[in-house]
């Protein structure tokens, strides 16, 4: 994993904007979406790690507790040195036999549907597990594709586990959702107004936007347009131009062997066989290298629109770097080292946006919160109590 720079000096309150303006708000509406939805437990399809099974027992106080009265101890006794081994032998027994009978916290989901105009969006909300506080502004997770459902990110869900509501939904034409009557008002900027409609129906007042490929697209387009709704931005493969992005593409191609190459490059159709086999190819490569893809990745794809499919429906896209410049919140950059976006079409972003952070995973394409994803919390971690910093200890989960 590389990072490619450190994060900047600017305090996250420095915008003069109020970043924690969602916690005073949650409070005052009594976190109504988040108390008033029916839950159950997650069962992803994505691989996570446990975050839990390098936390201490006990947290910060209970450790303190221990030494204060070893220290008591010593000036008491004789075997003073005696005296607090055997204390924190004591300590060490107890805490692990709390860690073999604790039973694991669950995520929880809620999950519904949302009237937009003349079609339904289907939307999911993870919650964080019990005990921990609700009252972090949520991650709002926008995926991409275009019209790729969002079941592949279902992983990031486990950002609950730090205090954060995460919520995703599928975008029009794609997954659960419907598509507009007219389908030729399907665009960014349709996308972008879908987003703020979005977080309007679920009270959400202020997010950290998360988004993936295309996903972070629209989250640029979004942030650009209402910057007081975001907190913080995370762009997780993300181009700065789409035409910059295709010539890369072509430019991996051509490192394939020369038959997949050419049936890469000479276009053709997904549902004919040996066009579908060199895609293939192309994209266990640079897409995702698992050996085996999760099945929520493979259920995106299966359950993706067609109407507004694929880098095609966004091939004038790009940002100027005067529009970098106006992004005025904490933005985190990642890419994979072996990913379809490649450094040249990420770079750009990390030079003009003021506040940027860039981190490549070594061993990751274009999907590391799947490809490594113990890492990716990690990271995401750092980021958000950066923005939005703990409350104590033991909201520290990813050590």
């Amino acid at each position: 994993m590389t990072r490619v720079s450190s994060i900047g000096d600017r305090t996250p309150s420095s915008s003069g904007r109020p970043i924690m303006a969602f916690r005073e708000h949650a409070r005052a509406q009594g976190m109504r979406l988040f108390a008033g939805l029916r839950r159950k437990p997650v069962v992803s399809s994505c691989p996570v790690q446990d975050p839990r099974k390098a936390r201490k027992v006990g947290g910060q106080s209970t450790i303190s507790g221990t030494i204060i009265n070893a220290l008591s101890a010593k000036r008491a006794t004789s075997g003073g040195k005696r005296v607090l081994s055997q204390l924190f032998d004591r300590f060490r027994s107890k805490s692990n036999r709390q860690a073999a009978t604790r039973q694991p916290s669950v995520v929880e989901e809620t999950s519904g549907f949302l009237d937009f105009h003349d079609h339904q969006l289907f939307y999911r909300v993870f919650q964080p597990p019990k005990g921990i506080r609700a009252d972090k502004a949520p991650v709002l997770v926008l995926h991409g594709g275009p019209q790729v459902a969002h079941n592949y990110l279902e992983n990031v869900g486990e950002l609950a586990r730090l205090g954060h509501p995460v919520v995703m939904f599928d975008q029009s034409g794609c997954g659960l959702s419907g598509s507009p009557s007219d389908t030729s008002l399907l665009s960014l900027q349709y996308l972008r107004d879908q987003v703020a409609f979005v977080m309007d129906e679920l009270d959400l007042a202020e997010v950290h936007l998360f988004g993936q490929s295309a996903g972070g697209v629209l989250a640029l387009e979004f942030v650009l347009s209402y910057p007081e709704s975001v907190a913080s931005l995370t762009l997780c493969s993300t181009p700065s131009d789409i035409s910059t992005f295709i010539r890369e593409a072509e430019s991996l191609a051509n490192l394939l062997p020369s038959d997949t190459r050419d049936k890469i490059l000479n276009g053709g159709d997904y549902s004919e066989e040996s066009h579908r086999e060199a895609m293939d190819v192309f994209n266990k490569n640079f897409l995702c290298r698992l050996e085996e893809w999760p099945e929520c990745l493979q259920k995106s794809f299966e359950m993706a629109g067609s109407t507004f499919r694929g880098v095609g429906a966004i091939s004038d896209w790009r940002i100027l770097p005067s529009d970098m410049a106006k992004i005025d919140v904490p933005v985190l950059q990642i890419s994979g080292k072996f990913d379809e976006v490649t450094p040249k079409c990420v770079r750009p972003l990390h030079e003009n946006i003021p506040d940027s952070e860039w981190v490549i995973f070594s061993e990751s394409s274009h999907m590391a919160f799947l490809e490594e994803t113990e890492k990716f919390f990690k990271e995401m971690q750092k980021f958000l109590n950066r923005v939005e910093p703990l409350d104590c200890l033991a909201t520290q989960v990813y050590q």
